[in-house]
């Protein structure tokens, strides 16, 4: 979606009803994933195997998310496009319908009114739910911005046999490595050690 004016008023209404549902349905995803994470010390290392990759996921959904949030700003000016036009035309035609006198063209400005006065009355529905989503929306992105790998962006998966590392070279906290890793590499330098001593 863009963030143009010309996107933003070719939205209807159930298509905003539409991204309304898909932004609480992801958010609601992403409330489920903060509350299930594993815990991770600072040096990332947990107890549970998968646990870099479960923050990666998390870390994709709360991008994805915090698009859906920027989607329901643009459907809130969209919505209010419509309010205003809708409550524009109506005030038109009960005031066109209030000065005829026969009977005929006075039934047609009549029904003319209550189809506007109803898609005014769902454009204010749909507006409550889009402000509600915002607010809901955002709350969860506050938590979920909590729940971040320590130190670095996790990795979606393990990458194990890479490269060896050259000499003199380092292996600090948030160089990309999980303890596994770490614990992987000594497990292989010592039996070098030993098969050298041999």
């Amino acid at each position: 979606m863009t963030s143009s004016t010309n996107r933003e008023q070719q939205l209807t209404i159930k298509e905003i009803e539409s991204i309304v549902a898909g932004a609480v349905s992801d958010a609601q995803e992403l409330q489920q994933s903060s509350g299930s994470l594993p815990n991770v010390d600072q040096e990332g290392n947990s107890e549970c195997p998968f646990a870099e990759q479960l923050y990666a996921k998390h870390e994709e959904l709360r991008k994805k998310v915090q698009r859906r949030l920027a989607e329901l700003h643009e459907c809130l000016a969209a919505i209010d496009e419509q309010i205003t036009k809708y409550g524009h035309d109506l005030a038109v035609v009960s005031a066109n319908k209030d000065r005829l006198n026969r009977d005929r063209p006075r039934a047609h400005f009549s029904e003319a009114e209550a189809e506007l006065a109803g898609l005014y009355k769902r454009c204010l529905q749909v507006r409550d739910r889009v402000e509600q989503a915002i607010l809901f929306v955002d709350e969860v992105l506050q938590q979920a911005a909590t729940k971040r790998f320590p130190g670095r962006i996790p990795r979606d998966r393990p990458q194990w046999g890479g490269a060896a590392a050259g000499p003199g070279s380092s292996n600090p906290v948030g160089d990309g490595k999980s303890g596994a890793d770490r614990e992987l590499a000594a497990l292989f330098e010592m039996d070098r050690n030993t098969q050298g001593e041999r």
